[in-house]
């Protein structure tokens, strides 16, 4: 049986392929099937509410005005290239996830990205602190990264040029893959001073049935319950550090 997949975001059922993923981007907002999927898990889950303070990095335009309604002027959408973001209707501020000297401890309710880590020339570890830092006790750290078979590598030095880029991680403007193999215990050693969840991992399953979820998203609920590039992630700050 051929179930009806439609865009949760804007109920387009138009959609544009990509290798292997039938239901890549809406033709209608451009959302991907991990924007659908954050989209459906901050309406179950609703973190997100009206007068908190939202760092959004490299904001999905397709979602942005919309959580700007939602949560009000302490919605921050950023960007270390803002000029990339010129034609939607949110201004999106200059920020460098890589260099947060100057934000103070607990400045945020929630910081929120998907697909930017692979992006920083920083190291992996000192990132996820940092972040952790900038989050107050209570607050949530909700990502996605590309995940791949293996471990984990990285190099993060900018003379590589990006063909070697391409060559090691299949896309030239990125410093690291992260492999499955390792990552899992990655994240518990990193976060275990801010949080204490043992599975950082959002379990599509309590969304929705496995159906429901893949007329929502283009995404097998065992492809995003697993250790993917659509896996979300969702960290409780639940210890002060």
């Amino acid at each position: 049986m051929v179930i009806p997949v439609s865009c949760v975001i804007c109920d387009s059922s138009a959609f544009r392929e990509a290798p292997n993923r039938p239901y890549a981007f809406c033709k209608s907002c451009g959302a991907a099937e991990r924007t659908r999927y954050l989209w459906l898990y901050l309406n179950h889950e609703k973190p997100l509410r009206n007068g908190m303070v939202v760092l959004h990095c490299a904001p999905e335009k397709a979602v942005s005005a919309k959580l700007k309604a939602t949560i009000g002027p302490g919605y921050r959408p950023a960007d270390f290239e803002p000029n990339r973001y010129e034609t939607t209707s949110v201004e999106v501020e200059k920020f460098d996830l890589t260099d947060l000297s100057g934000v103070a401890d607990g400045e945020f309710d929630a910081v929120m990205h998907l697909h930017v880590l692979e992006h920083l020339y920083a190291p992996l570890d000192s990132i996820f602190r940092e972040t952790m830092r900038v989050i107050r006790p209570g607050g949530r750290f909700i990502f996605g990264l590309p995940i791949s078979s293996g471990i984990s590598f990285e190099n993060i030095w900018p003379d590589a040029t990006p063909e070697e880029r391409l060559k090691l991680f299949g896309q030239h403007d990125h410093v690291r893959l992260v492999g499955r193999d390792d990552f899992p215990r990655f994240l518990a050693r990193v976060l275990a001073p801010f949080s204490d969840q043992t599975d950082f991992r959002v379990d599509p399953a309590k969304i929705a049935d496995a159906d429901t979820f893949f007329r929502k998203t283009g995404i097998t609920v065992a492809r995003a319950a697993g250790y993917t590039g659509d896996t979300i992630f969702d960290v409780r700050k639940t210890i002060a550090v």
